[in-house]
This record gives C-alpha cells, structure tokens and sequence, in this order.
C-alpha cells in the first residue's frame, strides 16, 4: 500500500526522523528574508513560515475554520511566493 505522504493528499507523517524534519521544515534564507518582508513581528514571522513550509510540503491549506484568524490573510503571501 502506498504511503500516505505519497499520495494526491499527501500529509506529514506521524513521527518524522530527524533528516525528515529537517528536509520539510529548513527554511532557506530567502524565504527567511521574504516572511521578514511581509510581517511586522516575530509571531508572524513564525505563523507565515509554517504556512509556506506546510504548503510547500502537502500542496494544501487546513480548512479556514481550523485556522486561527490572525494567520487566514498569510494564505495569499504564501500563494503568491509560489506563483500559485
């Protein structure tokens, strides 16, 4: 049976392995400079790179209702750092 982080819907794993975790969630430093450029604080800075590491690794975003409203508008920054 095929994994399912290698599926249509991929999500992150359960227990990820050090090398794992740090292949899906290692921001480089222009998408450091680029969440910088778009928040005014060090919380958002962290909520929009979660956002655009999550994203970059499912393809999707948790439905609205599960996401707290401070962080609904870093959907489109991180829609349209990846041309989407």
């Amino acid at each position: 049976m095929t994994s399912i982080d290698r599926t249509a819907y991929p999500q992150f794993a359960r227990v990820l392995s050090a090398r794992e975790l740090a292949e899906a969630c290692t921001q480089t430093g222009a998408e450091v400079e680029w969440a910088r450029s778009c928040t005014d604080d060090e919380h958002h800075l962290l909520t929009l790179v979660v956002w655009l590491k999550s994203f970059q690794r499912s393809g999707y975003f948790p439905k609205l209702a599960e996401v707290p409203a401070s962080a609904k508008r870093h959907r489109a920054l991180v829609r349209k750092r990846l041309g989407l």
